[in-house]
């Protein structure tokens, strides 16, 4: 709930905390598992009252595993990522890569294979337009 929400940001507001995310693939064939742990550490910065609430206000901690989503308005709210970013997110992007690659399903990561660059959120695109 909200104030369990609170709670946890006030907890985190400052402080480094652990994030962790395990990744498993079994081989169907040769019937063997690899497994990866990834752990990545976030530092919020101090949060004031007036911000935990703007955030809570937004909704978004809503089902989040330590009231936030890396990937949406709480990266305001964060001076600093250490390890892997998309580990905090819930799948550990290079640590699902290699297990692929390892395995025999390589990834077509060259350039002109590449998704488009997907759009910044709308706040990106006002400000790059001078807008507030």
């Amino acid at each position: 709930d909200r104030d369990e929400a609170r709670t946890f940001l006030r907890s985190l507001s400052g402080v480094p905390h652990k994030v962790t995310t395990g990744l498993a693939f079994t081989d169907r064939v040769s019937g063997t598992t690899r497994t990866i742990v990834e752990e990545t550490e976030v530092l919020f910065s101090r949060l004031t009252d007036v911000e935990i609430k703007d955030y809570l206000d937004t909704g978004e901690w809503e089902g989040a595993a330590g009231a936030y989503r890396i990937q949406g308005r709480a990266a305001f709210l964060i001076e600093r990522v250490v390890g892997s970013w998309s580990c905090v997110v819930g799948l550990p992007l290079r640590a699902f890569y290699v297990i692929l690659r390892d395995r025999g399903y390589p990834l077509d990561i060259r350039p002109e294979k590449a998704a488009p660059p997907a759009r910044p959120p709308g706040i990106f695109r006002r400000l790059s337009r001078g807008e507030n």
